[in-house]
C-alpha cells in the first residue's frame, strides 16, 4: 500500500495490517485488488505501466491463481471449484484465459480486461489453451474459433472432455470470432461454448457478454439455446451484447471524420471515431497504443501479402490478409482497409491471385488514408478538450 501511495496512487486503507495476520497473505491480497482496480481508472500511460509491475510482484506471493476470485467469492481457499472458479457477476479481479494467434488483438483484449481490472493470461492456439488450464485456474475464458494447431472448436471439446474425466466444474468459454454466422454460432454451442461475442472487439459488448455468462453460470439467468422448439433464434444467443447485433456494423454511426487515401489518389476515407471509442472503452491513451501497435505491425504484414502474391503463395496471403483484417477491425469494419484486406484474403482462399497485386495497392492507398483520418480524429479531441 505504501509503495502505491509513494508512486501518487489514491489507496487508502492498505498503509495497515487492517487486521490480517502476518504472513496470512491478507494485506498482499488487498494490495493486489487495489492495484488491479487501479488499472480501471484514468492512468498516464507510466503509471499504468508501474501498476503492472507491482501486479507481477505481488501476483505470485499471494498464491496460485484461483485464491483471489476465490476470497472474492467469499469461499476460503481450497473449497469451491476445482477445475474453473465462478466469481461474482460484474466483480474485479476476474483471472481470464485469452486464446488469440492474433498478436495485435491479443494486446488489444488484454489491455481492455485490465482496464478494467482483471488479470489475463495469453495463449496463441488451442494446445497452449489446454496447457495453461492444466496449471491453472481460470474465471472465464475468451477463445478464438480460428487458429493454428487446435481451433477454439476441438480446444473446446477437449477442455470439455477433460473436465467430465476428471470430474471437474465446467469453466465458462466465451467464442470472441469474426465468424458470425448462425452455422459457426450452432458449432460453438455444439463444442461447449457458453457465450459468443462478434469481432471487432468491442468493449462494452465484451464486458456484457463475460457478464451474462457468469450469470448463467451462477444460476441466475435461465441458459438460452440455439434452435429447436420454443428456444431463443441465433439473433437473440448473440443479440445485444453479442455477436450478429453489433459486429457488422449496418451503417456509419455517430460523427464519422475523413482521410484521404494514400498514393496520390486523393480519395475520402470515412472512419466513424464515435465507433472507434466504444471499441476502446473510451480511452484515448488506450487508443493511442492502439495505433501504434497497428501501425507498427502494418507494414511487416503488407510486405509478406505482397511476397506471396509474387509468389503465388496462396496461403500465405489468405492467413496475412486474415490477420491485417482482424486487426483492423478495432477502428470498425465499414472502413476500406478491413474491406480491402477481407477481399485479398477470400482471393488467397480461392487460390485466385490475379487481381491480388492491384487490390494490394488499393490496400497500401486505404492504409494511408486510415492512419490520416485516425490523426484528424485526434486533433479534433484536442480541440474540444484543449
Amino acid at each position: 500500500g505504501r509503495v502505491l501511495a509513494r508512486e501518487g496512487f489514491p489507496v487508502t486503507g492498505l498503509e495497515s495490517g487492517g487486521g490480517t495476520r502476518p504472513g496470512d497473505g491478507g494485506v498482499l491480497a488487498r494490495v493486489l485488488a487495489c492495484a488491479r482496480s487501479l488499472l480501471a481508472t484514468g492512468l498516464d500511460a507510466g503509471q499504468r505501466e508501474k501498476v503492472r509491475e507491482i501486479i507481477a510482484l505481488v501476483e505470485p506471493v499471494v498464491g496460485d491463481a484461483g485464491s483471489l476470485s476465490e476470497s472474492v467469492a467469499g469461499s476460503s481457499p481450497g473449497e469451491g471449484n476445482p477445475g474453473g472458479g465462478v466469481s461474482p457477476v460484474g466483480g474485479k479481479g476476474l483471472r481470464i484465459l485469452v486464446v488469440e494467434d492474433n498478436v495485435f488483438t491479443q494486446q488489444l483484449m488484454s489491455r481492455l480486461l485490465e482496464m478494467e481490472g482483471h488479470s489475463v493470461v495469453l495463449v496463441a492456439n488451442g494446445i497452449e489453451a489446454l496447457a495453461a488450464l492444466d496449471g491453472a485456474v481460470f474465471d472465464v475464458v475468451l477463445m478464438d474459433l480460428g487458429m493454428p494447431r487446435m481451433d477454439g472448436l476441438e480446444a473446446t471439446a477437449a477442455i470439455r472432455a477433460r473436465e467430465r474425466e476428471r470430474s471437474r466444474s465446467p469453466v465458462p468459454i466465451i467464442a470472441v470470432t469474426a465468424s458470425v454466422s448462425a452455422d459457426h454460432v450452432g458449432r460453438a454451442k455444439a463444442s461447449g461454448m457458453d457465450g459468443f461475442h462478434g469481432k471487432p472487439i468491442r468493449a462494452k459488448a465484451l464486458f456484457a457478454e463475460i457478464e451474462r455468462v457468469l450469470e448463467k453460470a451462477r444460476g441466475m439467468v435461465p441458459a438460452v439455446m440455439v434452435g429447436g422448439a420454443g428456444s431463443h433464434s441465433v439473433a437473440e444467443v448473440v443479440g445485444g451484447s453479442s455477436a450478429l447485433s453489433g459486429g457488422a456494423v449496418s451503417g456509419v454511426e455517430g460523427s464519422p471524420v475523413a482521410g484521404t487515401g494514400g498514393g496520390g489518389e486523393g480519395r475520402a476515407f470515412f472512419l466513424d471515431m464515435a465507433h472507434v471509442m466504444r471499441s476502446m472503452a473510451g480511452d484515448w491513451g488506450l487508443l493511442e497504443e492502439v495505433i501504434d501497435l497497428f501501425f507498427r505491425e502494418a507494414p511487416g504484414q503488407m510486405q509478406r501479402i505482397r511476397e506471396g502474391i509474387l509468389g503465388a503463395d496462396n496461403l500465405a496471403v489468405q492467413e496475412v490478409a486474415h490477420s491485417l483484417k482482424g486487426a483492423s477491425g478495432a477502428f470498425g469494419n465499414t472502413h476500406e482497409v478491413y474491406r480491402l484486406a477481407f477481399q485479398l484474403e477470400s482471393l488467397g482462399r480461392r487460390g485466385d491471385l490475379g487481381e491480388a497485386l492491384g487490390v494490394w495497392e488499393e490496400l497500401r492507398a486505404a492504409l494511408g488514408g486510415l492512419r490520416e483520418a485516425l490523426r484528424q480524429g485526434q486533433r479534433e479531441r484536442e480541440q474540444v478538450v484543449g
